[in-house]
């Protein structure tokens, strides 16, 4: 069963951090330098800093994706919202779970004027 809820401080950020590490190994393979992808480490990222910013999708209490969204971080837009990203992980994918996290995200941004 597939649960989708908004983060709290408490979640497993070790393991969504590994979420982010998995996917970007796969969508970034052809996109980004090897040696580059070989140099990350689940460390890199901090999900944490962005907690109330980011809805979440388990399955059971694994995390399967994620995604961000809050403030536009570029000054220029600085009353608009912003996606900030959308992971899901490689194994999850194909099963609408993209487009469940998306509307979750928009829902987010939502009080943000729209252009």
């Amino acid at each position: 069963m597939i649960t989708i809820k908004p983060a709290t401080m408490t979640e497993d950020w070790p393991a969504i951090a590994q979420l982010y590490f998995e996917t970007w190994q796969v969508a970034y393979r052809h996109l980004l330098p090897e040696a580059y992808l070989k140099q990350l480490t689940p460390a890199t990222w901090q999900p944490q800093k962005r907690w109330q910013h980011t809805i979440l999708a388990f399955s059971n209490t694994t995390p399967i994706g994620i995604v961000t969204a809050g403030p536009a971080r570029d000054e220029h837009f600085a009353t608009f919202g912003e996606l900030y990203s959308l992971y899901v992980h490689p194994d999850c994918q194909h099963q609408g779970l993209g487009s469940r996290l998306l509307h979750a995200g928009l829902q987010l941004i939502d009080p943000y004027p729209h252009q």
